[in-house]
């Protein structure tokens, strides 16, 4: 007896042949499905591999501009090197700074009235010195200072100002003054004159000497200096902190010798009370004013001065504008120079990291950026060199409007030199004054002249070479 499931089975010769044509078809099917994707995976191949040569195009028509701006950073980092061993911030203040105090305080003379009469008489108010005025700072018990923030016992010294003097050994003078034809000369008496002290005396004019006319009264511990921010060692040898006047001695422009004549002498404490100074805005007064010090009462004469149309020209410029003119030249270079390091040092890394980066098929597989990272960094260090050369020409304005504006570098070293030509003074102090602005201000310049050209033509050559560089990548992409 047959089962059923076995009788299901069985099957006719023509299905058989049916079966076997649906076999051979799909088998068919299969293979061609296979030749597709055998095809679309050698488009896809293809095309990657032109995109790879896209790629290897486009890095080959940077690769110009980036070793120029490599080899541009490079001179610009030498550059500043050699303009930065040449700056001369520090020394040029204080060179130019101490010279311009004395030949703006030689102007002031020139411009000042000059005695005509002096007597003495109760309540006048003719001033016969100071005690200089203080800035801002910190003084300390030791005798320590600082310019920051004061502790205890440490005490702030406030911005003071100047206090005058009425009073010398409890003499009132009270002086007349005019424009021009004072008096030249003066004659120490032992009766009928003016009385200061233990000592008379009279002014008058002399006609046939050419001395300077006296022009004012000062009280200072020894002959003033040319210097007014510089006052002779007293004899204590101490001197206020953050005072406008530093009492250590003249410098080398010396001081006013026989210009200044000496009429009498008192202790600095005797000169302190009978002009009722206020001790007590000066921290720690008794540290630093010795009442014994001796004090002077000098009158003072005028500098010579040339009445020759050069000298009186030269004379009356305004020489303080040199040191802004030569300080904005300095700084402005020592901050491209730093640029110039920085930029340097940030082209060096980039292409460092850049060069790692595709010898480093792991790292750059990792890395998910639209543009691949090593060009990026290209990218960047072309930036870079286009920065540095707008810095550079920015500079090279300021630097030439520094040395040719109307009161710039050329037209104070033109002046100065004037007043060495004639020679408009008889003073060594003032003619040392002139010939330390007149060197300081072509040091400003000629020592960075020649490195700050080279730069500035390199950067407009790397700009212009640059531009047409990029032109080209433009047109061809």
């Amino acid at each position: 007896m047959f089962k059923l499931s076995h009788f299901k089975e069985r099957q006719t010769p023509t299905q058989e042949k049916k079966n076997d044509f649906t076999n051979i078809i799909q088998q068919a099917k299969n293979k061609e499905l296979l030749n597709d994707i055998k095809v679309n995976r050698n488009e896809i191949q293809s095309k990657m591999h032109q995109s790879m040569m896209n790629k290897n195009i486009a890095l080959s028509i940077y690769s110009p501009l980036l070793v120029q701006t490599l080899i541009y950073l490079l001179v610009s980092f030498i550059l500043s090197i050699l303009i930065f061993q040449k700056l001369q911030l520090g020394s040029f203040y204080e060179e130019l700074s101490d010279a311009e105090s004395v030949i703006s305080n030689l102007q002031r003379q020139v411009k000042q009235q000059v005695i005509q009469n002096v007597s003495v008489e109760k309540n006048c108010s003719k001033s016969l010195g100071y005690i200089p005025g203080t800035d801002k700072g910190c003084v300390c018990p030791n005798m320590q200072t600082s310019n920051s923030w004061c502790q205890s016992p440490c005490k702030d010294v406030k911005n003071i100002p100047s206090f005058k003097f009425y009073k010398f050994q409890n003499q009132q003078l009270c002086i007349s003054y005019k424009e021009q034809n004072g008096t030249n000369q003066i004659k120490f008496v032992d009766n009928g004159g003016v009385k200061v002290g233990s000592k008379q005396f009279i002014l008058y004019r002399d006609e046939d000497n050419d001395e300077g006319e006296f022009y004012k009264f000062v009280i200072a511990p020894g002959k003033p200096c040319f210097n007014p921010k510089r006052g002779q060692v007293k004899k204590s040898q101490l001197s206020y902190p953050f005072m406008e006047i530093e009492y250590i001695g003249c410098d080398e422009y010396g001081s006013y010798n026989s210009s200044a004549v000496e009429i009498g002498k008192i202790s600095h404490g005797q000169l302190v009370d009978e002009n009722d100074v206020d001790k007590s805005q000066y921290p720690f007064w008794e540290k630093y004013f010795k009442d014994d010090d001796d004090m002077y009462l000098y009158l003072l004469r005028k500098h010579f001065v040339d009445q020759a149309h050069e000298c009186q020209d030269a004379f009356d410029y305004p020489f303080k504008e040199a040191y802004g003119s030569c300080l904005l030249i300095q700084v402005t270079q020592l901050i491209v120079c730093y640029f110039g390091f920085i930029f340097f040092g940030l082209g060096a890394i980039f292409m460092i990291g850049a060069l790692l980066l595709k010898k480093a098929p792991k790292i750059k597989n990792k890395v998910t950026l639209k543009t691949p990272l090593p060009q990026v960094m290209e990218k960047s260090i072309i930036l870079l060199g286009i920065t540095m050369s707008i810095c550079v020409l920015f500079t090279q304005i300021i630097y030439q409007y520094g040395v040719g504006n109307e009161l710039g570098l050329s037209t104070s070293a033109q002046y100065s030199g004037k007043l060495l030509q004639k020679p408009c003074f008889k003073s060594n102090g003032i003619l040392k004054a002139v010939t330390m602005i007149n060197t300081v201000i072509k040091d400003c310049t000629n020592d960075i002249y020649i490195p700050v050209m080279i730069w500035d033509i390199f950067a407009v050559l790397h700009l212009i070479i640059g531009y047409f560089t990029i032109r080209k990548i433009i047109e061809k992409s």
